[in-house]
């Protein structure tokens, strides 16, 4: 028996319907990927901002003023150290989303940073501890922020050496550490198997969770933490290190990239509102 073709009207419906299917699942496995961010991305903007003091004109620093009326004033000041390929799309995002948030943001491409500093073990350490303090007060002047609460940040290795200065060279008023996607330990300088993703061993490396064992008790401590992060076997040392001025925030869906800012945006906003509220943030607004 012959079939009889189905009218074009349907056809057509049928090859509307499959593509649609195609679609959506090319579209979900991008941003369970993180790739779909890139659309994301190329939307993002420069946040237009002339810089007064000439010593900050510097290629590796990144200006967020907080968006603010003249009623408001800011909420922090974030020092955010970028991660092992330097300040990227997802973290230019998150400091846009954070300044309409009111907080104040810099990001520091912490690769080109480095490479300003000393190559070698440990003379890169002893300048990363002493020049470090010195550019975050500059930041401070420049920024109106001398009197605000400051949050040290980072990403995988920014957020490493973040947990390093905040334990070894901590600036004033230094309220909290927010820490995304923190391993185990880290080091000073970018080599392949950061870029593989892998624990820094060696010459030069240090414990991050013994870091956050030695930061000041009323320094709090957020680690945000994406729900297929490899490191997340890390947590529960962290969490014995820091005690109760630590928490952990999970991020479903999320790799060790936390591209997906869709997701991690809000879990992020609700980490700082965390580490804002310890008792030194508040002190350092009445000093």
């Amino acid at each position: 028996m012959t079939r009889v073709p189905p009218p074009r009207w349907r056809r057509r419906l049928i090859v509307v319907a499959i593509a649609c299917v195609a679609l959506a699942g090319v579209v979900a496995l991008g941003f369970a990927n993180g790739w779909g961010l890139g659309l994301i991305h190329r939307s993002a903007r420069a946040t237009p901002y002339a810089v007064r003091d000439s010593t900050l004109r510097r290629p590796y620093l990144y200006f967020y003023p907080a968006r603010i009326d003249s009623t408001e004033r800011p909420q922090a000041l974030i020092v955010f150290l970028g991660n092992d390929v330097g300040f990227w799309e997802p973290h230019q995002q998150l400091a846009e989303r954070l300044a309409a948030a009111r907080y104040t943001v810099v990001g520091v491409d912490i690769v080109a940073y480095l490479a300003t500093l000393p190559e070698t073990h440990p003379g890169r350490e002893t300048a990363f501890a002493s020049e470090t303090p010195a550019l975050i007060a500059r930041i401070r002047t420049e920024m109106h922020a001398d009197s605000l609460p400051i949050m040290l940040g980072g990403h995988s290795f920014g957020a490493e050496l973040a947990f390093w200065l905040a334990a070894n060279a901590a600036p004033p008023r230094l309220a909290g550490v927010l820490a995304m996607s923190p391993r185990g330990s880290g080091h000073f300088v970018v080599t392949p198997a950061d870029l593989a993703n892998e624990e820094p061993a060696g010459i030069g490396a240090f414990s991050t969770i013994s870091s956050v064992g030695r930061i000041a008790p009323g320094v709090r401590v957020a680690v945000i933490r994406g729900s297929k992060d490899q490191f997340a076997r890390h947590d529960a040392d962290f969490e014995t290190a820091g005690g109760a001025r630590l928490s952990v925030y999970r991020v479903p869906l999320a790799a060790h990239s936390l591209k997906k800012l869709l997701i991690a945006g809000p879990i992020v906003e609700r980490a700082m509102s965390w580490l804002l509220a310890a008792p030194n943030a508040h002190a350092a607004l009445t000093r």
